[in-house]
């Protein structure tokens, strides 16, 4: 029985109690007439509501449903208990999803409450309890009779935990879903519970994993994972990390030796290594992780302690490791002394990341590190890989170069040697060059560096990102050194003073692809910048490039700087955030103009004025996809859904801590549009 008919109000009672009804009264037995005609009223309504619920559980369950399916079956039930029709669909919806056995059961409970004077529904029951009963005893095992490769397809989708429990369903599914390597290859889990699980599966699953991750704070599970790390079942392993609720609960200098012992038994395959240890006290050291994984090549480590007293001894090594090429370490009080000696024995780095380092870094990097092709002094954000490094390496030399983003900069007469000795290499350069610390706290100049620097050609460089002195005197040399450049197609300018040379620089140059302008507060920029983008747009279509840009906190920006952007023929993704002298009325002329471009994305960032009339002409751009609206707090709910019924391609829409929108709203956004996220 796939599935119970859908019910029908039967007629014959209704007008029963009807002709009933209407003798009593021809006889003026009118107490007679109201208990007839009261029971009437309340058996159609029954038969009414038992049907409409009916009809409802059935069309859910063809949706596959099931949970709201059910609970309408089992409010039928409650409402009338002594009728056949709400266990019939009870039973029925626990027939689709193959719980024989349950089903069993509920018409086993009918049977018992429904009255045998109801021969049809009884019946009914009677019949689906023996094909519950068949099928229960059948137990088709779908899974075993799929092909072996629908079956990958499908143990592939499955998430970890869900596929280790899999495993204790039969010998049979245990063979498949064990014996499907790629499911495995990658085990990372949020929760100790998945993390058990898995535990549990890992004498079937460990030789298949390759990239392990630890986020577990159980010790016992941690154990599972040590004592098959020890018997060499990872034959896979390729990168290992432990994050920082794993490592500050998990290990101690009692267990050192035990991870050490695991990490030995890893060493031929192990390559990558990431431990996070936010505590003081490190147990193990960097020494230690170097001796016992021979073959590593890539370790991030990050410690509150000292570098000098987490880099272990280093004669321990017996020489250099000859296979690490990317270090990345935060750790407190990195200094040029601390680390000398570990630079020393790595002879063949080509990604370095260093943070909370001592300006001195500087020096003995640029001394040690021929090889070196990515570096990071104190970055405060993820630099680039060496897998995401394109084209052919122009000679040895940096390719790529780090500064932290905002604060205090970094001394100029440490940094520019980098710049010119690899200028011939540089294709990313994010470099912080504002005043340093110690320039702030005593009140130093900034001394002109051009004159020893006028050779200074970076001729290879595509992103450049810069934050120059107050006085500009650095954005003359970066402009000058980058004014011959042909590949450059990316450049963010921070809290530069001097938005006209900027220009005038930019001009002469090939086209952008991109622009940052960010916390540029100086207001007499905005003319330089359309003359900018109208020469852009002045370009024929195959020559334009321009398609991303992000302002934020400009004065600069203006509706006649957004109006010229707008010419262009290209734009694909805009950012727009806290610009106080865009207007309500420039940010609609802007959106209304971009109603036939190719702009897919729009974020519009804490922009005052972006209200209901704003968001009308986003909808009515052919091409956008994602909207993100952050802090718009002037938008309300007939905008939204407006918004969201004119949009023609839009897909996802992000609405992050705007005014709060009623439920009903939310609910009405995500019918309409497939990605929707309310973040609070």
């Amino acid at each position: 029985m796939e599935s119970a008919p859908i019910s029908r109000i039967n007629p014959t009672p209704v007008q029963t109690y009807f002709a009933n009804v209407k003798t009593a009264l021809s006889r003026h037995n009118y107490t007679e007439t109201v208990n007839l005609a009261t029971n009437a009223v309340v058996h159609i309504q029954q038969l009414q509501l038992m049907a409409v619920l009916d009809h409802r559980a059935y069309a859910l369950g063809m949706r596959s449903k099931f949970d709201i399916a059910i609970k309408d079956a089992k409010e039928m039930i409650t409402y009338a208990p002594d009728m056949a029709t709400g266990y019939l669909r009870l039973g029925s919806l626990l027939v689709m999803q193959g719980k024989q056995g349950m089903a069993v059961e509920v018409y086993q409970d009918a049977l018992e409450k429904v009255s045998k004077d109801d021969t049809v529904g009884y019946n009914q029951l009677v019949q689906g309890k023996e094909i519950a009963e068949k099928n229960n005893e059948r137990r088709v095992d779908f899974f075993a009779s799929l092909p072996p490769e629908l079956v990958d397809e499908i143990i592939i989708l499955m998430e970890d935990k869900d596929m280790a429990i899999c495993l204790n369903v039969s010998k049979t599914w245990r063979e498949k879903i064990a014996s499907c390597g790629l499911a495995w290859v990658n085990i990372s889990n949020e929760d100790n519970t998945a993390h058990g699980i898995i535990a549990n599966a890992l004498p079937y699953i460990a030789r298949y994993i390759e990239d392990l991750v630890i986020n577990t704070t159980d010790l016992e599970v941690w154990f599972r994972y040590l004592d098959h790390m020890h018997n060499g079942h990872f034959k896979k392993i390729d990168s290992f990390e432990m994050t920082n609720i794993a490592t500050t609960n998990l290990i101690n200098t009692n267990m050192v030796m035990s991870l050490t012992s695991a990490l030995w038994q890893m060493r031929t395959t192990l390559t990558r290594l990431q431990f996070t240890f936010y505590c003081h006290g490190t147990p193990f050291t960097l020494t230690d992780l170097l001796f016992y994984c021979t073959n590593l090549q890539s370790l991030v480590f990050e410690a509150w302690d000292p570098l000098d007293k987490v880099v272990g001894n280093l004669e321990f090594l017996g020489g250099p490791h000859r296979s690490l090429i990317d270090l990345e370490t935060t750790i407190t009080a990195t200094t040029s002394e601390s680390l000398e000696p570990l630079l020393k024995q790595l002879p063949k780095l080509r990604r370095l990341s260093v943070s909370y380092s001592t300006p001195d870094v500087l020096d003995l990097v640029y001394r040690m590190c021929p090889k070196l092709e990515i570096f990071g002094y104190n970055p405060s954000f993820g630099i680039l890989d060496l897998d995401d490094l394109e084209g052919e390496s122009n000679g040895p030399g940096l390719r790529a170069i780090y500064t932290r983003n905002g604060g205090f900069g970094v001394p100029k007469d440490k940094f520019l040697p980098f710049l010119r000795k690899n200028m011939h290499t540089l294709q990313t350069i994010y470099a912080n060059l504002s005043l340093t610390e110690d320039q702030v706290k005593n009140d130093e100049p900034y001394h002109d560096p051009f004159p020893d620097y006028r050779d200074l050609k970076l001729e290879r460089t595509e992103s450049l990102t810069f934050w120059p002195d107050k006085s500009g005197i650095i954005q003359t040399l970066i402009l000058h050194a980058i004014e011959s450049c042909k590949s450059l197609t990316h450049i963010a300018a921070v809290a530069t003073p001097n938005i006209p040379s900027l220009v005038d620089t930019l001009i002469m140059m090939p086209p952008l692809e991109e622009m940052e302008l960010s916390h540029i507060t100086a207001d007499d920029g905005g003319s330089s910048l359309v003359r900018l983008f109208k020469m852009y747009a002045s370009l024929p279509e195959s020559k334009q490039k321009f398609r991303r840009f992000w302002f934020r906190y400009c004065s600069s920006i203006t509706d006649e700087v957004l109006d010229a952007v707008a010419d262009g023929k290209v734009l694909k993704e805009v950012t727009l955030t806290k610009l106080g002298n865009v207007t309500q009325e420039g940010a609609q002329n802007f959106f209304k103009k971009l109603r036939d471009s190719s702009v897919f994305e729009v974020k519009l960032v804490e922009m005052d004025g972006v209200d209901d009339g704003v968001i009308k002409f986003l909808s009515g751009m052919k091409c956008l996809k994602t909207i993100i609206l952050e802090k718009a707090m002037e938008i309300t709910d007939d905008g939204i859904r407006k918004m969201v019924d004119d949009a023609q391609n839009l897909r996802s829409l992000t609405l992050n801590k705007c005014k709060s929108f009623s439920q009903e709203t939310v609910t009405y956004v995500q019918k309409k549009i497939r990605y929707v996220e309310i973040i609070d």
